[in-house]
C-alpha cells in the first residue's frame, strides 16, 4: 500500500506523509534514491501509531528505517500507548543512496492497540544532493496599511518578523470562520499583514510547484505557489 500526504497529523506545516492501510503480514514502503555530494546527515520526523510489543524485547508492529537495505532503526510507540512526534537523525557521506521507511505488522498481539494503525513521517531534512533543490529570490511589492499575503517560497524559518521584518508587530492574522493572530506563516496558507509605509519585500526559499490544501466550507484565506497559475486548470478539487 502506497504512503500518502496526511493532514490530520503533522509535526509541522499544513501536511505529512502516512503509512498506508494494510493488514497483518504485511508491510507499506516509502523510498527515495539520493546521489550525496557532501558530508551531511538525513533526519525526520516521526510518528507511530500501533500496537507496543507486550515483551519489550520483541518488533511486532511499527516504523523500520534502512539505508541501504541495512536496518538502522525500529520504532514503535511508548509502553504506555503514546504516540509522540519525534526527530532521529543519521550520518551519510558523500555516495548513492536508498532510503526506505517501512510500516511492518505481522500477526501477534502487543500490550496496546491503536485503532489509526500506522506511521507518519514530517520535515525530512536532507543532505546536499545532486539534483537537489536550489533556492530562488523574488521581491514582491506591497502599499502601505492591510496587505493579504502567502509565502510565495518554502523557507526555513518561518517565523512573521523574520520574512516580513516591516510589518507592524502583532499585525499577522489567519482565517478559520475567525481571525487569529499569528507569528509564523505556512505555505498554502493566506494571511492578512500591516504595513505602516510602502514596502518592497525580500524572498529567498525553495520554489513551490504544487501544493495540497484544507479548506473549510465557506470563506478560506488560501497562498499561490511560487508562480502564476489558471485558476479554471491549476486548482484541482479530489472530490470532483
Amino acid at each position: 500500500a502506497e504512503w500518502y500526504f496526511d493532514t490530520e497529523s503533522v509535526h509541522d506545516g499544513i501536511y505529512s506523509v502516512r503509512s498506508g492501510d494494510i493488514d497483518d503480514n504485511e508491510n507499506s514502503d516509502l523510498s527515495l534514491n539520493l546521489n550525496v555530494i557532501e558530508y551531511g546527515s538525513l533526519g525526520f520526523h516521526y510518528r507511530v501509531a500501533c500496537e507496543y510489543s507486550s515483551s519489550g524485547n520483541f518488533f511486532y508492529d511499527g516504523l523500520i528505517f534502512y539505508i541501504n537495505g541495512v536496518e538502522m532503526g525500529q520504532f514503535q510507540p511508548t509502553p504506555e500507548g503514546e504516540t509522540p512526534w519525534t526527530y532521529i537523525s543519521y550520518p551519510v557521506s558523500p555516495g548513492e543512496y536508498i532510503f526506505t521507511w517501512s510500516y511492518v505488522k505481522d500477526g501477534g498481539g502487543g500490550s496496546t492497540e491503536m485503532e489509526e494503525d500506522c506511521t507518519w513521517i514530517d520535515v525530512v531534512e536532507f543532505p546536499p544532493t545532486v539534483g537537489g533543490p536550489s533556492t530562488i529570490n523574488m521581491e514582491v511589492s506591497y502599499p502601505a496599511d492591510w496587505n493579504l499575503v502567502s509565502l510565495p517560497v518554502s523557507v526555513d524559518n518561518n517565523d512573521m518578523e523574520v520574512i516580513f521584518p516591516n510589518a507592524v508587530e502583532n499585525s499577522l492574522y489567519s482565517f478559520d470562520g475567525q481571525y487569529n493572530v499569528e507569528d509564523q506563516l505556512n505555505p498554502g496558507e493566506g494571511y492578512w499583514i500591516r504595513f505602516e509605509n510602502d514596502n518592497i519585500n525580500s524572498f529567498t526559499g525553495y520554489e513551490i510547484n504544487d501544493l495540497i490544501i484544507s479548506v473549510n466550507e465557506g470563506w478560506n484565506l488560501i497562498g499561490g505557489l511560487s508562480n502564476s497559475i489558471d485558476l479554471g486548470t491549476g486548482i484541482i478539487d479530489p472530490d470532483e
